[in-house]
């Protein structure tokens, strides 16, 4: 392909033998790596995942792609920092529409001739095989064996492209190699941030906590209610709190971006008597486990507070120790799974008391592991 710099009215060349074949590849992948990480919702992206799946922006193909696939919704990012974020995307719908029709047989058209509106105009089954398609493409030798390459990164996470399928996508690649059982750990990062508390000395009886780990779904049911978002952002919330999260009326805060920068909204929260409780027994979990964290300094030697980062760093420990006994034991019994963080998919139904029971002997943390059709 040509190197030469991009048109808005250049079209990918389907005419010519020589190229077609490995240009309508290109696109494959790119169509299946777009709808398998992208929806309706904003999403950050890192650019050298971009990249990766649809060529270098300097490429008239790779541009062309990113015009029909990509739409920015958050052209912001910033690095280096406890708020380092990426731009954030959402699918093109109506230029995966055109680029679905050129790969069933249509001519291409210019980036510069998209349409104005997206459609709802849709082919699941076709879509789900390009997902399919690039899963293959990008991770087949890892799929064939169902043996996973994780990266850790500046946390103790394990970390894999994979685990940013959106939820339809997760179901078709994970089905399709048999990985098809599902578990959680319940309200995670709350349960292990207590008992990682408990086990450092506080013994105090915090009844906010104690509301949420006892009544989770309601508990996050309200939240939803009283700010008109929706679950999932509900528990997205409660969980950054638990790691540091502040509730605030401006950009610097992320929280406010969850309840769609609305004021009224951030003060309706700041004054729940529900939501006070838990903040305030948060505070006292962190202030009993800060004291076996490494002290941070100015070059004057002023002592920095813990971050949300540091104290999300914590937490990757916590969620760490606990994966790791699971994971052992299904390599142990030969299941083949792949981790998601606070859960796995495996290929084999797994006695969930037995895993809670080892898990408590060998890390002293008790948890709840649940299924997929279960509230986690």
């Amino acid at each position: 392909m040509t190197t030469a710099s991009f048109s808005g009215t250049y079209v990918p060349n389907l005419d010519n033998p020589k190229y077609k074949e490995r240009t309508l590849k290109r696109i494959k992948q790119a169509v299946g790596w777009a709808m398998a990480v992208l929806g309706d919702e904003p999403r950050e992206l890192a650019k050298n995942w971009i990249d990766e799946n649809l060529g270098q922006q300097q490429k008239p193909l790779s541009q062309w792609l990113r015009a029909k696939l990509l739409l920015c919704a958050d052209s912001h990012y910033a690095f280096g920092s406890d708020s380092a974020s990426c731009k954030k995307y959402t699918l093109n719908i109506a230029g995966v529409k055109e680029v679905r029709s050129v790969l069933q047989g249509a001519e291409p058209i210019p980036a510069e001739s998209l349409l104005a509106k997206p459609t709802a105009d849709t082919d699941e089954a076709y879509d789900l095989k390009l997902v399919q398609y690039w899963v293959m493409h990008a991770y087949g030798a890892e799929m064939q064996t169902l043996e996973f390459n994780y990266q850790e990164k500046e946390s103790a996470r394990l970390w894999h492209p994979l685990q940013n399928l959106r939820k339809a996508a997760k179901e078709q690649v994970w089905n399709a190699v048999g990985l098809k059982y599902n578990y959680d750990i319940k309200a995670c990062a709350p349960t292990l941030i207590l008992q990682h508390a408990q086990e450092l000395g506080m013994d105090e009886w915090l009844r906010g906590i104690d509301d949420y780990l006892k009544n989770t779904a309601d508990f996050r049911k309200h939240i939803a209610d009283i700010t008109d978002i929706p679950l999932k952002d509900a528990k997205a919330l409660v969980n950054a709190l638990f790691c540091g999260a502040k509730l605030g009326a401006s950009e610097k805060f992320a929280l406010f971006e969850l309840v769609g920068f609305d004021r009224e909204k951030i003060t309706t929260l700041q004054n729940d008597a529900r939501l006070t409780n838990l903040r305030e027994d948060i505070r006292v979990c962190w202030k009993a486990i800060e004291p076996t964290m490494p002290i941070a300094r100015t070059d004057t030697g002023r002592k920095l507070p813990l971050t949300s980062r540091r104290k999300w760093n914590r937490y990757f420990e916590l969620e760490r120790r606990v994966l790791n006994v699971i994971r052992a034991e299904l390599k142990n019994a030969g299941v083949k799974c792949f981790l998601e963080h606070d859960g796995w998919r495996s290929d084999t139904a797994i006695d969930l008391n037995h895993m809670e029971d080892l898990v408590i002997r060998e890390t002293g943390y008790r948890i709840t592991l649940v299924a997929e059709t279960e509230t986690p």
